[in-house]
Order: C-alpha cells, then structure tokens, then sequence
C-alpha cells in the first residue's frame, strides 16, 4: 500500500489528514525561545495571536522536523512493506527535502519528492 506523508507546511489539518488517510510530519517553530511542533504544539491561530500580543515583536523561526519522528512514522510503514511518498516544502524554501532525502536514500520503500511549493501546492499533491 501507498502511504502518503506531508510535512506541517501543508497547511493542512490533523482532521483533515484523517479524512484523507495520509500523515503530517511536523515542522518545527520557534517563537520568543520557545519551540513548537506546527500543527500539534501551534496553528497558525495561535502563532498570530503571540505575535500580536504586548511586547517586542520578532518573527518565528521554522527548522527541519525531528528527524527521529520522520524515521519512526516511515518506518511504522515500511516495516509491513508499505511504500512511503514524503511531499516536502520546497527545497528552496528549507533544508527538509534534502534532509529527508538523504536519511531514507537506502530504503527503496521511500520517495522524498521536493514539491517546490508551499501551502497550496502540497495540499494539491496529496
């Protein structure tokens, strides 16, 4: 079977990834010290909300998702003989593909696939 895995830059939801049986990989964010994983930890609701409160204003940073977790939901799959396609934000926007990329380049049960977009383009590829 074909397992489909985004990562937290697809805007979509956890509901929503229920409903169309695929899994989210989440990004990290960090906001005023403090790290969040996109989707569980933070929405972009609540990101907003931060941001406007009272005090010095600063952007988030994102960084590439634990990678721990990225090798357990593939491996979770791959172990029943699963095939995996990981749809990425795109290379030129962060380091997940080619991170991603490298750690699963030996198992032939794992396509990475730079989407080379964001947002509205992943959600459309999944």
């Amino acid at each position: 079977m074909l397992r489909i895995i985004v990562d937290s830059s697809s805007s979509i939801t956890q509901e929503e990834a229920k409903q169309l049986g695929i899994d989210i990989l989440p990004l990290r964010v960090c906001y005023k010290g403090i790290e969040y994983r996109d989707g569980v930890d933070i929405d972009s609701r609540k990101l907003y909300e931060l941001m406007e409160e009272k005090g010095a204003f600063s952007f988030p940073k994102t960084s590439l998702p634990y990678m721990n977790v990225a090798s357990e939901m593939v491996e979770n799959y791959t172990k029943n003989g699963d095939q995996v396609l990981l749809i990425t934000i795109s290379s030129k926007l962060s380091s997940t593909f080619s991170a991603l990329t490298a750690m699963f380049a030996s198992n032939s049960n794992v396509v990475v696939y730079d989407s080379k977009s964001a947002v509205g383009g992943i959600r459309l590829l999944a």
